[in-house]
């Protein structure tokens, strides 16, 4: 029996199921399919198009689990990455390595959220049109076996059965502000991460093993052991000044002072010479975390927004690192100032040590001088002790500047 050919057609739209943070508006999935039917089949087509109209919406309708599902996966990866932001938040700001590698890695995973995030219309509308194809083609497959079947149509395996191409998907998803406000944020500030890394590293080393304070305290127990001896040579002196007239009989243990006073001069050099050491290393490492801190503050006014409370932190350590700065100049001007009185206190030494050998060389000069110049070499001893207390001071600055 010959056959002519007939359109089938399913109008009807989908609505998936609404999210916390996302909305799909329905959509229409109209689309046309063509058979051929014989003569005595054909007389039925009005009820085999009412059964595929009712058989394509339930199968849509069952299938539309498959978007359900998805939208609810990415509603939850939202909700994830809105709550791994608000911890990333109240972690504050990082100051130790292993925080800044912690921070570093919760931001890398956050930006991997928030990439997914704003891809998610594009991946939408990329799932719905896949998901659409194949339903027109497997589901009104099937629709059309269930149609036939109830109409009776008895030439079952002689239809043939062609899907048009249907209406096109218009699918808009509609991702919630503060979804898209959050993965803008985090995105804007992935730079960041890095930068707590190096700023960690830098602080590390600003207040780690070169510390100032071992140096500190070596300076104040030398400084009280060289006002000990000077106490010895003072005494010393006051007998000679006493006595230079006559000479014979005085008797002082100064050029066994003299030789103690020497040799802590000389651990005093070596002092002067390390703490300009670990002065240049400070400096560097105080100059190395002011740039890691300049990167952080211009990464953080380039976020698409303002994070108030970090740029307030960079710039309580901004200030910090600045006053940090002038202490170490200023120490930059006692050293040198020690060092001048080291060179004055070596002269002092010579001259000292002529007197207990060589008595005559004294006459011209009075040992009242020498008493003078010991007086102020007390005072020096007195620097030494407040450049000891400065070094530990700025041992404690530096941990101000890292940490708060």
């Amino acid at each position: 029996m010959a056959t002519k050919t007939y359109t089938l057609k399913y109008v009807g739209s989908v609505t998936p199921k609404k999210t916390k943070f996302l909305t799909s508006p329905s959509f229409k999935m109209d689309f046309e399919g063509e058979l051929d039917l014989d003569e005595t089949d054909a007389s039925k087509l009005s009820t085999i198009q009412k059964t595929f109209q009712k058989e394509m919406a339930s199968q849509l309708k069952s299938q539309l689990k498959h978007l359900d599902n998805w939208l609810k996966e990415k509603d939850q990866l939202i909700a994830t990455m809105v709550k791994k932001h608000e911890d990333i938040k109240k972690f504050g700001f990082p100051s130790t390595g292993s925080e800044a590698k912690a921070f570093a890695a919760k931001n890398k995973a956050l930006t991997a959220l928030a990439d997914q995030t704003q891809n998610l219309k594009e991946d939408y509308a990329t799932i719905v049109n896949d998901w659409a194809k194949n339903a027109r083609k497997q589901q009104g497959l099937i629709c059309l076996t269930t149609a036939l079947k109830k109409a009776r149509a008895k030439t079952l395996s002689n239809k043939t059965w062609r899907v048009r191409a249907g209406v096109a998907i218009k699918v808009v998803l509609v991702v919630a502000v503060t979804a898209l406000s959050i993965a803008a944020l985090v995105l804007s500030a992935g730079a960041t991460a890095p930068l707590f890394v190096g700023l960690a590293a830098a602080g590390l080393a600003l207040g780690g093993i070169s510390s100032f304070t071992d140096i500190g305290v070596k300076i104040k127990n030398n400084a009280n052991t060289e006002k000990k001896i000077l106490a010895n040579v003072q005494n010393d002196v006051k007998k000679i000044e006493a006595a230079l007239k006559p000479m014979d009989g005085v008797k002082s243990a100064l050029a066994k002072h003299v030789t103690e006073l020497k040799n802590v001069m000389k651990v005093r050099v070596d002092s002067i010479r390390q703490i300009k050491t670990k002065i240049q290393e400070k400096k560097a490492q105080i100059g190395g975390y002011d740039a890691q801190l300049s990167k952080l503050s211009t990464a953080l006014g380039q976020q698409s927004e303002t994070d108030k409370k970090m740029l307030a932190e960079v710039a309580s350590r901004k200030k910090k690192i600045a006053d940090l700065k002038k202490q170490v100049k200023a120490l930059d001007v006692k050293v040198a100032k020690m060092d001048q009185d080291n060179q004055a206190a070596e002269a002092l030494l010579k001259q000292l040590e002529d007197m207990n050998v060589q008595l005559e060389k004294i006459s011209g000069q009075s040992a009242s001088t020498v008493a003078g110049n010991l007086k102020a070499r007390f005072k020096t001893v007195e620097g030494w002790t407040e450049l000891g207390s400065d070094l530990g001071g700025l041992s404690s600055a530096i941990s101000g500047a890292q940490y708060f």
